[in-house]
């Protein structure tokens, strides 16, 4: 199912040295990371380990195992207590954990996997696809509907890893003997990953987390991992976990605002996962990827928490990617520091010292200078591009201090939602240039994008088809 499924299921549970010793319960998940098991019974008449966890409210257990009604076997995984009551002699205990398998009863040793397989909002839109061709026949007065399984796109990566872009064919049920007056098909894409060597689900679940992002971007759109399985010889495991993000808003990702497409990037397609995959690991960029991104999130509604988040995001980038990140060099700064020092009174304040080892680091609208630099004509020029490095830097000052020297030189209402935008597009212009695609390529998706156009000011030039 490409949708999150919530469960609410009732079942027995119990801990892995002691099967036989099963306590009643319901298992409930409202999202990722709200996944409980709410227990109820006579303590008196439950397993000892139980009574230990909800007695003397032990802090941590790794591994409870159930059978619900609805999913059959279950593993849950870094499990705590959260909450209890007590009413006419019937006591209740609620769990919480952080990971839940349902469909499978897995050991110790076997909880590290080779396959998992994600459905992402969004995907249907940048593979741009389908297998559901739908043809007009107006002097029969009917349609024929054809559908096609369409092929896997496989790539496979560097270090073992491979990406498969599959379909899954689904329709409506259908009664024996019935005529069918409606019929429901749905083509779905999905996205499994496979490795050459096991690994734990975090290590999936932080993959699939990194893909989706390159999915957001790719769109210009929020995006989410929906669901996560793993493969079996039966039904599908379904996953469930605290690290995923969810909500339950229904995003509208429309291809007018796609930044580029699979068919566009489908010969790179494998360099640039790789780079993005290597900027989150050994180029330590993942912090300023996830600000970025971070700052585009629905969760947050408030513009001046949007813009901080940002600002300290293109900070970052800034730092990461540029390796003179100071004025002068570091030894000859040093030097001079040092004689400072020495000249300073023995009771002068730490906070002066602590100013003057910090003046050798650009300021902040130095920084966003620098990184304008090769989209500099879409800023104003040199003038016109200093003039945002400086607005970008007195409104991220006064947001953090609310100094009021520097209220009427920071951005406010709509200017604040301008200056935002073309400093969440100047990021978005750099993550690219990241990954490698050529100046000449980022103008024309900026061109052929109705909203980055229009930030920018430039004309628009839709993509020919």
């Amino acid at each position: 199912m490409s949708h999150f499924e919530q469960i609410e299921t009732h079942g027995y549970f119990w801990f892995p040295e002691e099967p036989d010793k099963k306590q009643a319960g319901i298992l409930k998940i409202s999202s990722p990371d709200d996944i409980k098991v709410e227990l109820f019974g006579i303590w008196d008449d439950a397993p000892s380990r139980f009574k230990d966890i909800l007695i003397h409210r032990s802090p941590k257990i790794d591994c409870i195992y159930g059978t619900v009604m609805d999913g059959g076997e279950v593993t849950l995984l870094n499990c705590r207590f959260h909450s209890g009551s007590s009413r006419h002699d019937i006591d209740t205990s609620t769990l919480v954990a952080q990971t839940a398998f349902v469909g499978a009863g897995f050991g110790k040793e076997e909880l590290s996997f080779n396959e998992v397989y994600f459905f992402v909002e969004g995907l249907a839109v940048w593979l741009n696809e389908s297998g559901i061709d739908v043809g007009d026949f107006p002097f029969l007065k009917g349609s024929s509907i054809e559908i096609r399984n369409l092929e896997s796109i496989v790539h496979n990566l560097s270090e073992g890893l491979t990406i498969r872009f599959e379909y899954s064919l689904g329709h409506s049920s259908i009664s024996a003997g019935t005529p069918i007056t409606s019929l429901r098909v749905t083509q779905e894409p999905l996205i499994s990953v496979v490795l050459d060597h096991p690994k734990e689900i975090g290590f999936f679940i932080s993959l699939a987390l990194k893909i989706n992002n390159f999915l957001s971007l790719a769109v210009a759109h929020e995006t989410q991992v929906l669901s996560v399985y793993l493969p079996s010889k039966g039904l599908p495991i379904r996953v469930y976990s605290h690290m995923l993000p969810y909500t339950e808003e229904e995003k509208s990702i429309y291809a007018s605002n796609v930044l580029f497409t699979y068919k566009d990037v489908e010969a790179t397609f494998e360099e640039l996962m790789t780079r993005w995959l290597e900027r989150y690991e050994a180029n330590s960029l993942e912090t300023a990827l996830n600000l970025y991104f971070v700052s585009k999130s629905n969760k947050i509604h408030y513009l001046d928490t949007k813009f901080l988040y940002l600002a300290q995001g293109i900070e970052v980038l800034h730092r990461k990617t540029h390796s003179q990140s100071r004025r002068i060099c570091k030894e000859k700064f040093n030097r001079i520091k040092k004689e400072i020092f020495v000249s300073l009174p023995e009771d002068c304040p730490q906070f002066v010292r602590q100013k003057i080892s910090e003046a050798n680091h650009l300021s902040l609208s130095e920084r966003v200078q620098e990184l304008l630099e090769p989209f500099k004509e879409w800023f104003g020029n040199d003038e016109g591009s200093r003039e945002f490095a400086k607005r970008v830097a007195d409104t991220r000052n006064y947001l953090t201090h609310y100094s009021s020297g520097l209220e009427h030189r920071a951005a406010m209402g709509g200017e604040l939602m301008n200056l935002y935008e073309k400093l969440e597009t100047l990021v978005l212009l750099r993550i690219l240039m990241q990954l490698g695609i050529a100046k000449q390529e980022i103008a024309s998706m900026v061109q052929s994008n109705h909203r980055l156009s229009n930030v920018l000011r430039v004309p628009f030039q839709p993509k020919k088809i």
